[in-house]
């Protein structure tokens, strides 16, 4: 391939991949809205502060679903995964080889904010 054939074809490459990406994003963005939020257990990363959703009405704050999160010990603003997720103080199963529990997460929390992170 020429150099010319190759500039020539590279705007209609470039063009391509621009395309897909931009439908894979509104494809999984289409799932995301679609969700309903996501339970997890959820700890900012900045802090290790537990972070429990919920609706703050003082604040006027419904809890609508969302994707980032606001750590209320630190502020830091983080998004856990690219769909709704909800964040609560505990999940309802443990399977027979879980090695970690929330209460090893409040360990670690606790542990990072002695140390001063």
């Amino acid at each position: 391939m020429s150099d010319n054939q190759s500039r020539a074809t590279r705007p209609m490459i470039d063009e391509r991949v621009h395309t897909s990406v931009l439908h894979e994003k509104r494809h999984w963005q289409t799932i995301a809205e679609r969700l309903e939020p996501l339970p997890m257990l959820l700890f900012c990363p900045a802090c290790g502060h537990q972070h429990v959703d919920a609706p703050d009405p003082a604040h006027d704050w419904t809890n609508p679903p969302h994707r980032s999160h606001l750590c209320g010990s630190c502020g830091c603003i983080w998004r856990p995964a690219d769909f709704p997720t909800t964040g609560i103080e505990r999940i309802r199963t443990q399977g027979k080889v879980d090695t970690w529990t929330v209460e090893d997460g409040a360990a670690k929390a606790a542990e990072i904010g002695r140390e001063g992170r």
